[in-house]
């Protein structure tokens, strides 16, 4: 049977409890935490398989659903399991532990004398299976939740290490942690018609587990499996069908290491679940339903926490019903066709290394173009030296390329890939400053900020844009920001109509936004304290405004670009804005059509110029009147839209009030629900063709157009 191995190293555990608190103790010694892993283990038994790489411990198909009888007997979540025994046998942990030392250990572990909290509290439900039939005996485990649980002791704050070498004291501790989940742990067991109930629980929230031999139960519906006292939670229970399964190698026999990936094609949303298997352990366990299924695997053994990447099998489609012993899967390991290799940066003392590796096919005869290359989407993202890989390519030939910043290319390599994994590492050279702008920053005291913030702004007539922009640091604390590859032309060349400007945050200590000389190559950066807008909103607790508006904010004062700051406005009829740079800015207001159009199609309501200091600032910006406007056409087009606009846009305003959203309907006729007073033109347009147009001044009749 396909499912994971809990024990850890090879320590001869009989008694479950010297099994769990055992592991738990490694984890501690470790410096992981023995709760955390109890609470993977119980409150998270509701995650579905597709989310472990070997299927959960409770309630998946990789294994039997059932708990340990004693509700003392808990067994480690795989993963963890399997990182710590890795970590433990390269380190001080890998030592023979004698019997003798683990029964004295596990006679000082009694079973805890639980004493549980009781309230008035019920948690019921239904335990069905697909015919709709209730299922008995299910055993059902509530965890309620505990605050601190995930809070540490604040006598852990600059405590020396955990002693690697006190295995008793690590075990003990594990134990207290063990009972105190105790007492938060409630069960009870579905009737003979399938139905459950929780009696006498204390108010909290509860993670609620299912568990049936033979069965994977989870909630109906996918939906989360937390209640609260008073709640409902059905659940579904799905027989398993045992899958025989055979991987080979093209040689013959076995591979050393696999994986294997399981596709439900009949659920709403499907994803594959991975499983380990090995000779011994070689059955899949599945729910009923159609499924496509391939492996991963290597020759030689890897190690610990290493998935296997270079033999992949074909995919075949299966589909298990219940009550039938489906026929053995054979799937045969081959060679996989790709590139891979490791990236080495510089010595260089540059921190933050990242660069991305790029693939580009190149057909027969084909000549490589460097641009195309640069710009590859196809690419592997690297952070320092780290290895990269191409998998499942077809045979033929390919330039591989390092970019660095936003538009630096490294290096590059034109390779043939005709079998197998071809291995190409990169040596990278010492980054190009020209293409660099070294930048110093300070708080509003002086102090330099290490990780701030920043965002390139470029303007031109017509249009603008915003990008963020990945930094270096350099030994001596400056940072180095790489231009960004669209920008760099026209920033090195100065030219005409463009501007430049650098936006930088840090988060409670300042912001600023600084205009930058065209081919400026080193700048720094005094950040201003950071300014608050607290935004009062008349007119926006009535209906049809309460909870629709949302403002925004766009620096005037220096190169645009995208919003500085954007929030929604709350019931109360007001909102805060944080963290902003000093400065003049244009703040908008809109608010979304009845329709839940997306924050891209928000009708305008209001504008206001505001200057912004450091400190606290205070506005108000009132809701005006609004008036519906209806639109009818003459003549009847398929597909046409009906457009409304301001006839003197200003600065930073949306040139089209929802735009691509009042289709006429099949009458020619298009209603615009809430406009301002002011003048407007109104057009109708199929595709990129108008048809008509009128200019207005709302409050006004429908409005007719011509065809």
């Amino acid at each position: 049977m396909v499912e994971p191995k809990y024990a850890l190293g090879e320590m001869p555990m009989e008694n479950a409890n010297a099994r769990l608190v055992m592991g738990i103790a490694l984890g501690l010694v470790l410096g992981l935490g023995g709760i955390g892993w109890l609470l993977f283990a119980v409150a998270e038994s509701e995650r579905p398989a597709a989310s472990m790489l070997s299927g959960s411990a409770t309630g998946v198909p990789g294994r039997a659903s059932e708990p340990a009888a004693n509700l003392h007997d808990f067994e480690l979540q795989p993963e963890r399991a399997e990182r710590s025994a890795a970590r433990a046998a390269s380190g001080p942990l890998a030592r023979d532990v004698s019997d003798a030392e683990l029964d004295a250990l596990a006679a000082e572990v009694a079973a805890p004398s639980v004493e549980r909290a009781t309230g008035a509290g019920v948690i019921s439900g239904r335990v069905t299976d697909p015919d709709g039939l209730g299922l008995s005996a299910v055993l059902l485990r509530a965890v309620r939740d505990d605050e601190a649980q995930w809070s540490s002791s604040s006598s852990s704050v600059g405590a020396g290490p955990p002693p690697l070498d006190d295995l008793r004291a690590a075990v003990l501790e594990a134990a207290r942690e063990h009972a105190e989940l105790l007492t938060r742990t409630y069960e009870t067991r579905s009737d003979a018609t399938g139905s459950y109930r929780f009696e006498r629980l204390p108010d909290g929230g509860y993670r609620v587990g299912a568990y049936a031999e033979g069965y994977v139960v989870e909630v109906f519906d996918g939906g989360r499996s937390y209640a609260e006292p008073d709640a409902r939670l059905d659940f579904l229970a799905r027989p398993v069908v045992r899958l025989p399964l055979r991987l080979t190698l093209p040689e013959g026999g076995p591979p050393a290491k696999a994986v294997v990936l399981a596709m439900p094609l009949d659920e709403r949303d499907p994803s594959a679940t991975s499983y380990t298997w090995s000779p011994q352990d070689s059955e899949l366990r599945l729910t009923p339903g159609r499924y496509e299924i391939n492996a991963l695997g290597e020759r030689v053994a890897l190690p610990a926490g290493e998935p296997p990447s270079s033999l992949r099998s074909e995919t075949k489609s299966v589909e298990l019903a219940a009550g039938t012993a489906p026929a053995e899967l054979v799937l045969v390991l081959r060679e996989r066709l790709g590139i891979r290799g490791r990236v080495i940066f510089p010595r260089d003392g540059l921190t933050g290394l990242l660069a991305w590796v790029r693939l580009l096919p190149l057909g027969p005869g084909a000549e490589l173009d460097l641009a195309l290359l640069a710009d590859a989407r196809t690419t592997s993202l690297v952070r320092g030296d780290d290895d990269y890989a191409f998998l499942d390519l077809e045979p033929g030939r390919y330039a591989v390329a390092v970019t660095r910043g936003a538009s630096e290319l490294c290096t590059h390599a034109v390779v043939e890939v005709l079998d197998g994994l071809l291995e190409h590492d990169f040596e990278l050279p010492p980054v190009d400053r020209s293409l660099y702008l070294s930048v110093r920053v300070f708080d509003p005291q002086g102090a330099p900020v290490a990780e701030p913030d920043f965002r390139f702004v470029h303007e031109w007539e017509g249009g603008s844009d915003t990008l963020g922009t990945h930094s270096l640091r350099g030994p001596d604390g400056q940072h180095l920001l790489a231009i960004p590859a669209r920008y760099l032309d026209d920033y090195r060349a100065g030219t005409a109509g463009h501007t430049f400007a650098l936006s930088v945050t840090a988060r409670g200590r300042g912001a600023k936004a600084v205009e930058l000389e065209p081919r400026q190559s080193e700048l720094t950066v005094h950040l201003a304290a950071p300014a608050r807008l607290a935004l009062d909103v008349p007119g926006g607790t009535a209906a049809p405004m309460a909870g629709r508006l949302s403002v925004e904010l766009r620096r005037t004062d220096v190169a645009a670009g995208r919003s500085a700051a954007s929030a929604d406005v709350g019931m109360d009829g007001a909102c805060t804005l944080d963290g902003l740079a000093p400065g003049d800015y244009l703040l908008t207001m809109r608010i979304s059509d009845r329709r839940g159009l997306n924050t891209s199609q928000l009708i305008l309501l209001a504008a206001e110029e505001l200057q912004l200091v450091s400190g606290e600032n205070r506005a108000s910006v009132a809701v005006p009147a609004l008036y519906p406007v209806s639109v009818q056409t003459l003549a009847q087009h398929a597909g046409a839209n009906a457009f409304i606009a301001p006839a003197e846009a200003g600065r930073g305003l949306r040139r089209w009030i929802g735009a691509d959203n009042h289709e006429l309907d099949a009458g020619g006729r298009a209603r615009f629900e809430y406009v301002p007073a002011g003048r407007y033109t109104v057009r109708i347009v199929v595709g990129s063709e108008e048809l008509a147009r009128r200019d207005i001044e709302v409050p006004c009749g429908e409005v007719q157009l011509g065809g």
